[in-house]
């Protein structure tokens, strides 16, 4: 984590404290400027239903405060795992459907806005080390 040429992907669960998960913290403590930390919340189907807003309200601040911002995305369940032939694209999109959850921004929701960011991610963090990068003789 300490490296600077490193991408910390911080996942926490959305179903506990989240201003208690150690890995913010330190996150915050070794890349203060949220430059090379992407955070990714999962087991939002978790939830409890009176705490969903709050959850949402606080994705949404940190998506707008000019750091990478958060990406939500929906694990599978023990059952749908079992059956094995389960779309996790569909169920996913299904999820984003459903209120409060829709309120999520398409850019932050799912595995695939996640494998987009961590793209976008990787490569503006590569353009900006490259130059630093010494090639041996």
């Amino acid at each position: 984590m300490k490296n600077p040429r490193s991408v910390m992907l911080t996942v926490v669960p959305a179903n506990v404290d989240i201003a208690t998960q150690e890995i913010i913290e330190i996150a915050r403590e070794i890349d203060p400027k949220g430059e090379r930390t992407l955070p990714i919340m999962t087991k939002i189907d978790l939830v409890d239903q009176g705490t969903q807003n709050r959850v949402i309200d606080m994705i949404e601040d940190q998506n707008t405060s000019g750091k990478l911002g958060w990406v939500v995305v929906r694990n599978l369940g023990q059952q749908e795992l079992e059956d094995g032939n389960v779309d996790r694209d569909l169920l996913e999109e299904k999820w984003h459907q459903i209120s409060p959850w829709n309120r999520v921004r398409a850019e932050n929701f799912g595995i695939n806005a996640l494998k987009k960011r961590l793209q976008e991610v990787l490569t503006s963090h590569v353009r900006r080390t490259f130059p630093s990068v010494s090639i041996l003789k």
